[in-house]
């Protein structure tokens, strides 16, 4: 890693003060290794865990999946070498591409560095018996030469219409490389040098730099680029800023995120995580990536009148049939014209921010109203993403004529409302994107925006273009900031931030893209639980009085949980947004979900009573959520001891190495925690996200659990959580060892029930109990008052009562678990629940197998999807209405079951993930004997295997599955005599048939 160092020496001081930049070939590491910044790192694969300040993406250095000008600093350190010839100029123009500021090249060169890597290769074979890689590859591409690299880079910008300042440096020379390269590879050595190297790294940074003397191993490049905009990503504080600055790397236009991966709602392809990295290689993605047919679409409906050189100069051509008439709004209600450039609009991919808005902040279920819609480009873009209850409102021009015609084709029958005529409901969602800067009145045209959605989203044109369509209203632009600022101060806003898109080289549209409540509410819901606490609620509540933030921001709701006396909140009403609910003592769960039902704000954080914030702590909840509007994404603050405690050796101990009560220890910054780290005490969710799913906490957690339990079937829903350390909460509440020992036993009991309602996490929940010892726990505890009498006066005892601690809180959680057994019963396993609830669905049972599924509604596939079905086919819609709501293939098997006809056009997202859940339901009502259903939801596997082929292999596949050879060998049979059948097709179809022959003997 000392070689590492002296690979990005050059580069750190314009690293580490500027914004979060891309390290193209990074490996595990990278430049935050060294810089300590949050940082992008890109590689083929990466060799073991990233680093915590890389947010690591698959990627291929030739295929950038990146907008442009993404990065303020763009680095290729040591990348070039490991690249044939014939694709470093890919890499470089991409790295150009996507660079706004500076691109830092670094690379070894010169026959004095090959003769280096030959001697290190010799050195290493003979200690270690092998050649590493990366000295095989430097061999196989050759070092590239200085000259050439500078010369690509020049044309390369001269093409992109940048402007550049190239400036060559020699790296360190070729024995200081050899020295530290061959320090690296010594064993046991390197972590120690590298904690060392770290403490003093600007001493080391500039040795590195003065040892560029003598025979250079390296050579340098810094390129400052001019001529395009600063860059996209601003900042780097969790991982759903990357997502702002990803592209498609099949089209290179922006992804739409989604919970579980991210989806180009253009070609149709889609990206899946694999561990910690998401994979955006080209060709990797899981969906069926796709020509897109709009040009095709406009050519069927013009017909003969379709012109195709009227693409070429469309602009031009719109612009000089406008120039016609007298009334710009004549030009809309008759122009054919503008269907071509509404159509290169849409394929141009400049609304992708606007579309991804879109979906943050809905469900697929949501009602969303495109207003001013031409030709629906982007509601029908909505629709192929998933969105089932997508209208759209225009005045009749040939535009919305065209869109009917669309819809009709697509056996679609979405409203297209003429905003003149036509009455319009209320919809939960209204977007008008490209269209406020065409009406003569703004204002009046977001009031109408504002009574038509409960939410509103607009973009808005900073700037006058070229195009006379857009500038025949001028004083829209005198006014568009006033418009902005009038939006932002009286209303509660979602999302503010601006966004650019290049109409041409170097020509750019700048926009403001907004998102708002419609009615006057809170952004943010502080719910709070108390019970007979009043002295640790009022210290809660003065926190929040003192918060540096708008008071209409935010409101206070707290619940009291049958106090007596009743809690009182008098005092703070003139200082706090406060309401007070009073309800009879149910406990924490029952409180918390009443809290969720009063709240008002967008987002809900939970504080409990016996915490405070510092002044900044609520703006660091409304920084985040206003930076991340997915609804799936929530927040985690830090929980520390309040600073006027006298912090105990137990209580430091279950905050730190123990971790009993809250354990941080791991999660790292931006990066998203798992559901056992739900703390209630500091998390802050989108409040649509919990009734959306219809998820509240379980009141059968009477103490403790139930934040965890909650958080789990939230992230089955596919929430996603974030840490944030800076957003703090101090927690005044003292407790000794006795405390903690009673408070483990309830906590295991609690985790009897948590297993009973989720068996498939019984194996982490309830530990074996066979070793536990009657009497272990007293043992331990009178050994833990001797140690905590002597640690203060010896302090090198701390590790041997922390061993005790340990030991002592494990024994508790034994004994609680035991006690719950004995109360609650064992845990059935998953595969025991399954046999069960299959017997009953074959039985005819659906109720009953549904209430044996109960508990496996959120457990793993074979189960969840086998409680889907078992509703379905109960016809309780009601046990699949989150699964509707946010899954639409379960919407569309649902009706499909029902009768409801299918649209005609596949949508986007039905592949991959829904794809196989497809199938698995097909293979349970194909082995049930469930005809009638199977004949139901037939129709949807022309969604899911477009080509007959694969359809007939998927099927073959099922047949087999289920039971039944002979109906796989008759799919396969005229696959093999049409010679379309693939080798392992053929394997399949011999060994079908041989089992036929089987059962005939």
């Amino acid at each position: 890693m000392l070689n590492w160092l002296s690979r990005y020496a050059p580069f750190l001081e314009p690293v580490s003060r500027g914004l979060p930049a891309l390290d193209v070939g990074s490996g595990p590491f990278g430049v935050g290794f060294w810089t300590g910044r949050s940082f992008v790192g890109v590689d083929l694969s990466f060799e073991g865990p990233p680093h915590p300040l890389n947010f690591a993406i698959r990627a291929d250095a030739t295929a950038l999946p990146f907008l442009d000008g993404a990065f303020e600093s763009v680095l290729l350190a040591d990348l070039l070498e490991h690249l044939p010839p014939e694709r470093r100029p890919a890499a470089l123009k991409e790295a150009l591409r996507v660079a706004a500021r500076r691109l830092l090249i670094t690379f070894p060169a010169g026959e004095a560095a090959r003769r280096a890597d030959n001697a290190f290769a010799r050195w290493h074979e003979a200690i270690f018996g092998t050649v590493p890689g990366w000295v095989t590859e430097h061999v196989a591409a050759g070092l590239p030469d200085p000259k050439q690299v500078g010369g690509l880079l020049k044309g390369l910008a001269e093409v992109q219409n940048l402007q550049l300042r190239l400036d060559m440096s020699f790296g360190e020379n070729v024995l200081f490389h050899l020295i530290l390269t061959v320090f690296d590879h010594l064993p046991g050595l390197g972590r120690e040098a590298v904690e060392a190297v770290k403490s003093e790294l600007g001493a080391w940074a500039r040795l590195c730099r003065q040892a560029a003397i003598g025979t250079p191993y390296r050579v340098n490049f810094i390129v400052e680029l001019a001529g395009r905009p600063g860059p996209v990503l601003k900042g780097l504080k969790a991982e759903p800023d990357v997502f702002k600055v990803l592209a498609c790397p099949e089209c290179r236009r922006g992804l739409i995120p989604q919970p579980d991966l991210l989806r180009c709602a253009y070609c149709g392809a889609a990206y899946r995580r694999e561990g910690a990295t998401w994979d955006l290689r080209p060709g990797q993605g899981v969906g069926r990536v796709r020509p897109d047919d709009r040009l095709a679409e406009l050519k069927e409906y013009l017909g003969p009148e379709f012109d195709p050189e009227v693409f070429r100069d469309v602009a031009a051509k719109v612009d000089a049939e406008f120039g016609r008439f007298h009334d710009p709004r004549e030009f809309y209600r008759r122009s054919r014209i503008y269907l071509y450039d509404l159509t290169l609009w849409d394929l141009s991919g400049a609304k992708a921010p606007g579309l991804r808005l879109v979906r943050a902040l809905t469900a697929l279920d949501d009602t969303v109203l495109d207003y001013g819609c031409g030709i629906g480009a982007d509601g029908l873009r909505l629709m192929e993403l998933g969105y089932r209850r997508v209208a759209f409102a225009d005045f009749d021009n040939p535009s919305t004529r065209y869109l009917k015609w669309r819809l009709q084709r697509r056996k679609v029958g979405a409203p297209v409302y003429d905003i003149e005529r036509d009455p319009i409901p209320r919809h939960r969602l209204v977007y008008s994107f490209d269209v406020i800067e065409h009406v003569p009145e703004a204002r009046v045209f977001l009031k109408t925006l504002e009574r038509l959605g409960e939410i509103v989203v607009v973009n808005f044109l900073l700037d006058p273009p070229d195009k006379r369509t857009d500038t025949v209203y001028p004083e829209y632009y005198r006014q568009v900031r006033k418009l902005i600022g009038g939006v932002r101060r009286g209303r509660c806003v979602l999302f503010d931030d601006t966004y650019r898109f290049e109409v041409t080289p170097g020509k750019y549209l700048k926009y403001r893209l907004l998102a708002w409540y419609s009615k006057p509410r809170p952004f943010l819901s502080v719910v709070i639980c108390t019970r007979n606490r009043t002295d640790q609620l009022h210290r809660c509540l003065e926190s929040l009085a003192a918060q540096k933030i708008s008071r209409r921001e935010f409101e206070v709701v707290v619940v009291d949980d049958g106090s007596d006396p009743p809690a009182a909140i008098e005092a703070f009403k003139d200082r706090l947004k406060i309401r007070l609910l009073r309800r009879p003592h149910r406990g924490l769960a029952v409180a918390r979900n009443w809290g969720i039902r009063a709240a008002r704000g967008h987002v809900v954080l939970f504080l409990n009573d016996d915490v405070t914030l510092p002044p900044d702590g609520l703006s660091s909840h409304l920084k985040f959520h206003r930076d991340h509007p997915e609804v799936w994404v929530g927040m985690l603050g830090r929980v520390e001891w309040a600073p006027q405690l006298e912090i105990n050796p137990i209580m430091e101990y279950v905050t730190g190495a123990g971790g009993q009560q809250f354990d941080f220890r791991g999660l790292v910054p931006g990066k998203e925690v798992d559901f056992w780290h739900f703390y209630g005490t500091c998390l802050s969710l989108k409040r649509d996200f919990i009734l959306n799913h219809g998820e509240f906490f379980d009141p059968a957690f009477t103490y403790l659990w139930d934040d965890i339990e909650f958080g789990y079937r939230l992230a089955q829903r596919g929430l996603k959580v974030y840490y944030r350390p800076e957003a703090v909460v101090y927690h005044h509440h003292p407790a000794d060892t006795d405390y903690y020992v009673s408070r483990q036993r309830t906590c295991s009991r609690m985790a009897v029930v948590f297993a009973h309602k989720h068996p498939e996490l019984a194996p982490r929940l309830l530990p074996g109990i066979e070793g536990r010892v009657d009497g272990e726990v007293e043992r331990l505890r009178a050994q833990v008052a001797l140690l905590e009498g002597s640690v203060t006066k010896n302090p090198e005892l701390k590790p041997t009562l922390e061993a005790v601690y340990g030991r002592l809180l494990w024994a508790a959680y034994l004994e609680g678990v035991a006690e719950g057994l004995a109360v609650y019963g064992q845990v059935p396993g998953t595969a025991q629940i399954i046999r069960r609830a299959q017997a009953a669905l074959e039985a005819g049972r659906f109720a009953a197998a549904l209430r044996i599924l109960r508990s496996g509604r959120y457990g793993p596939p074979e189960i969840r999807i086998l409680y889907r079905l078992a509703a379905a086919l109960a016809a309780s819609s009601r046990n699949l209405a989150a699964e509707a709501r946010s899954e639409p293939l379960w919407a569309w098997i649902l009706g499909a079951l029902q009768g409801e006809p299918l649209p005609d056009v596949a949508p986007v997202w039905l592949d991959g993930w829904a794809a196989a859940e497809y199938e698995e339901v097909f293979y349970l009502l194909f082995k049930l004997g469930r005809a009638e259903e199977l004949d139901r939801i037939f129709p949807l596997a022309a969604w899911v295997w477009p080509d007959e082929d694969d359809r007939a292999r998927a099927l073959a596949r099922i047949a087999a599955r289920a039971g039944n050879p002979e109906l796989a060998a008759a799919l396969l049979t005229p696959l093999a005599r049409l010679g379309r059948a693939r080798p392992q097709d053929l394997q399949f179809l011999v060994s079908a048939l041989v089992e036929v022959a089987r059962e005939g003997a």
